[in-house]
């Protein structure tokens, strides 16, 4: 037998903006990302490779990884609560 748990509208308009939020952050992510390939390819694809580059390419792409990961979660939470 499950229980359904109510919230309160304050609680579900928290949710709500939180949820736009992580939209509107995680597009931002994306966008500065393709905006900014090829000056990354100039300046460090195009170089010997050296710990900082090496530094910068992992910190570049996790935040990548993670601003997908965010915005898939919040599009299909999205998409099941409009069902």
């Amino acid at each position: 037998m499950s229980t359904c748990e109510f919230i309160s509208s304050d609680e579900a308009d928290s949710a709500i903006l939180s949820s736009y939020s992580n939209v509107i952050m995680s597009s931002l992510v994306l966008y500065e990302h393709l905006i900014t390939v090829a000056p990354e390819v100039e300046v460090v694809w195009q170089r010997k490779r050296s710990i900082p580059s090496v530094l910068f390419l992992c910190n570049r792409y996790n935040v990548l990884c993670s601003a997908t990961i965010l915005l898939l979660m919040c599009l299909r939470v999205t998409k099941d609560s409009a069902t």
